[in-house]
């Protein structure tokens, strides 16, 4: 028995040195990578052209926390793998980070859902919906839901500490705690996802009742393609994000909420599906170039002479 636990404990040690070798070379390369792909990515989303319609802008929102979410997350990883030791890991960089961290993958993930439901509006057959398809609503609830979302994960600046035992950021799993952090889980990993699908099946049906409804004028079709090219890039977006989510959100509640799976393999297991995750926040690039024609036409503009200080 004792001979068992040892070769499982090498097993463990084995894999989690090759995971943080590995991880060396690939969070820089996805750092880099996530930064080209979401400067791009708001470059084009900024374009006249494409600011047309309320979907865009929760495109640009999410962008943007993409970027935010990429550089902390890949720089503080590599940074804890080559130096776990380091004097400036503190109660104040622990706080920090787990408020980033925690908070930009929610505040993406709302604004996939939020696109998800403005793609349902615009393509519904009754106007009371439609007409909640607009600019002004979306900047408000862009305001708004990132006011409230803040709020909401400011008790990380207070129950996170550096814990010089273990050598590493930790909570304290007090009954309010783990309450606190249950609700994010559920969040990030029931309730968004389960939202973005239903208003996504939800979409479909009304862009396929919607094309033997359209009158044939010249603006009407133009408008009508470019709304049909918004709604297939968040669609395909939207399953990019649950088969990239979908490791994390097995790996993370199994152990988070059961100590018994809380060992070395589980976690490396665990790392290797945040890991795969990150794919989600540099992806969108190249979702909405192959998706999109309107998007690869102002993607090709951005980079003329005539066009390139344009907005």
């Amino acid at each position: 028995m004792e001979t068992t636990n040892i070769s499982l404990i090498s097993i463990d040690s084995t894999f989690n040195n090759l995971l943080n070798e590995f991880s060396l070379y690939i969070y820089p390369i996805i750092e880099l990578i996530g930064i080209i792909t979401n400067i791009l990515n708001i470059c084009v989303l900024c374009r006249r052209a494409i600011l047309i319609s309320p979907c865009p802008y929760y495109f640009l929102a999410f962008a943007l926390s993409s970027l935010l979410f990429i550089c902390i997350r890949c720089s503080t990883q590599f940074f804890r793998i080559y130096y776990p030791n380091h004097p400036y890991f503190s109660d104040i960089y622990c706080k920090m980070e787990a408020f980033t961290i925690y908070l930009l993958p929610v505040y993406a993930t709302f604004m996939l859902v939020f696109a998800s439901i403005d793609r349902f509006c615009a393509s519904s057959h009754r106007k009371s919906y439609r007409d909640l398809s607009q600019i002004y609503l979306a900047k408000r609830i862009i305001y708004i839901s990132t006011s409230i979302i803040i709020i909401y994960f400011l008790p990380f600046l207070v129950i996170t500490y550096w814990n010089k035992t273990i050598n590493d950021c930790y909570q304290d799993p007090t009954i309010i705690n783990i309450l606190y952090l249950s609700s994010r889980t559920i969040i990030l990993y029931v309730i968004l996802p389960i939202a973005m699908i239903i208003f996504g099946f939800l979409t479909i049906r009304n862009i396929r009742q919607q094309r033997n409804r359209i009158i044939p004028i010249p603006g009407l079709l133009k408008y009508r393609r470019n709304e049909s090219q918004l709604a297939r890039m968040l669609l395909i977006q939207v399953g990019v994000y649950i088969i990239f989510s979908l490791p994390a959100a097995i790996t993370y509640p199994m152990i988070t909420f059961t100590p018994s799976m809380n060992t070395s393999l589980m976690n490396g297991i665990r790392s290797l599906a945040v890991l795969w995750q990150l794919f989600i926040f540099l992806i969108s690039f190249i979702i909405y170039t192959l998706s999109s024609r309107i998007y690869r036409n102002e993607f090709i503009r951005m980079f003329k002479l005539n066009n390139f200080c344009r907005i």
